[in-house]
């Protein structure tokens, strides 16, 4: 009887094992991780989250089984060089947005006047825009980008 040694058997079978091994510890790590990992300062990065940690684990992944994953992130960013040029806008309310929320000029519940607006109770700073109750229980809906580059009086 041949042992399995001399056909070269054995060797890809603990090479298989270690990567499947590996890529479980990877998806465990990466559903972990989406349950555990808080966005309290921001809600609106939740689903952002959850699509970074898959890319990330998806790369890990792929690396360990032997591809070549620096094309797929020259690709990734030059895909993402388009993307922003194309999203242009949307970019400058989300990082408006996040330039409201670490000033905090002000919080959900606070009463505000912006230069041009009437003054409101604040209900919602979103990704977009900002939601504004007024006197007159009117909604206002400001774009973050008025916000972030507008005078904004915070009233007691």
């Amino acid at each position: 009887m041949i042992p399995f040694e001399s056909y070269g058997l054995m060797q890809p079978l603990s090479f298989y094992l270690s990567r499947g091994v590996f890529i479980l510890v990877v998806l465990t790590v990466a559903v972990l991780a989406n349950r555990f990992i808080r966005f309290k300062k921001f809600p609106f990065l939740k689903p952002f989250r959850r699509i970074l940690i898959w890319v990330f684990a998806t790369l890990l992944i792929l690396s360990n089984l032997g591809f070549d994953i620096s094309s797929i992130i020259a690709g990734l960013g030059i895909g993402g060089l388009a993307l922003a040029l194309g999203l242009q806008s949307t970019l400058e309310s989300f990082f408006s947005s996040l330039t409201l929320l670490t000033d905090k000029a002000f919080v959900v519940g606070d009463t505000i006047r912006i230069t041009g607006y009437d003054e409101g109770k604040v209900l919602k700073i979103g990704f977009r825009s900002t939601i504004v109750e007024t006197a007159k229980k009117t909604i206002l809906i400001i774009p973050n980008k008025t916000l972030a580059t507008g005078v904004i009086e915070k009233l007691k």
